[in-house]
């Protein structure tokens, strides 16, 4: 009898010895999370200035006429270096159009079409191709030097063209002296971005 019951107390041991080598076998076939696996919350917070939108300026040279998207983030468009010249500028919140012409036919209109570039056809073709663009507060202006007979003369056609292409008749406006030989800077378009993207802007001579 008592042999019997020392077996089956050597059967029991065994058996617990087993169990426990499968279940620590078991334990160590299981998957060790890597590092990568790991979410850490660290609970901080980056902080620092954020960064401004860099300065987007562009100048429109004499001989030129060019159409500016303020969607693209200009924030001063314009043009400079007038002596006697004219300018013409079509703006609005959406964009501008900005031309600067020497008071000739082959700058303003040239019926020989010598220049494919003078404001009659670069203002059309412009006004044309970004009339969806120019919405918003639009203004015409026509810039002229004071008492010069010749830009005079020449800036009833370019308000003629402005007008034909826009239906808005252009307001001029005096710079210098022709006279006293006073010629000075130039226009310049300051965009300011609005909410949801839109903008506004200013005009003005220096």
């Amino acid at each position: 009898m008592s042999t019997i019951n020392r077996s089956s107390s050597l059967v029991r041991l065994l058996a617990a010895f087993f169990t426990l080598f499968i279940a620590l076998g078991f334990c160590a076939a299981l998957p060790v999370s890597s590092s990568s696996d790991v979410v850490v919350d660290s609970g901080l917070e980056v902080r620092g200035n954020t960064p401004s939108k860099p300065s987007k300026e562009a100048t429109v040279k004499m001989g030129d006429t060019k159409f500016f998207d303020f969607k693209k983030g200009y924030t001063k468009v314009g043009s400079s270096g007038f002596n006697s010249c004219l300018g013409a500028l079509i703006v609005s919140d959406g964009g501008a159009i900005i031309g600067h012409y020497t008071a000739t036919h082959t700058d303003i209109k040239d019926e020989f079409q010598f220049n494919t570039k003078d404001a009659n056809t670069r203002i059309k073709e412009l006004y044309s191709a970004n009339k969806n663009s120019i919405k918003g507060n639009v203004k015409t202006y026509v810039y002229v030097q004071k008492d010069n007979q010749s830009a005079a003369k020449w800036s009833e056609e370019l308000k003629k063209i402005i007008k034909d292409n826009t239906g808005i008749q252009p307001e001029v406006k005096l710079y210098g002296d022709y006279t006293k030989k006073q010629n000075s800077g130039g226009f310049t378009v300051t965009i300011k971005e609005k909410k949801k993207g839109k903008t506004s802007y200013s005009v003005k001579w220096a």
